[in-house]
């Protein structure tokens, strides 16, 4: 049961850019491209080819979340083989600020 809270935090950390609001993604690409000053002929097509991106980008980390679980279950059996209690809960606090700050510039950063 101890493993629990840090699969919940390697699944949210390994899936937040795919479960970012789309409002988000499409204000980062509306960015982009008024920033380029494109033409709405030049619009259209960019938005495609983001999303397409988009799309991709979220086949590869949709593959990759299982070896990223695995990997982290993995190694925190082999801390949990080293650490006390205490340690190993206080392992999972670092690992939860981290993930906190992760999200936190990922909000003021909005599309990544």
């Amino acid at each position: 049961m101890k493993k629990l809270p840090g699969v919940l935090l390697l699944a949210l950390t390994v899936t937040q850019p795919a479960l970012a609001e789309n409002s988000e993604y499409d204000c980062h690409r509306d960015r982009i491209i008024k920033e380029l000053q494109l033409s709405d002929d030049q619009a259209g097509t960019v938005k495609q080819i983001m999303k397409e991106k988009r799309e991709k980008q979220m086949a590869i980390m949709e593959e990759t979340r299982p070896k990223m679980e695995a990997l982290y279950n993995e190694t925190r059996e082999q801390l949990a083989a080293v650490l006390d209690d205490e340690q190993l809960s206080k392992f999972d606090e670092i690992e939860e600020t981290k993930h906190n700050k992760r999200k936190e510039w990922r909000s003021r950063h909005s599309g990544f």
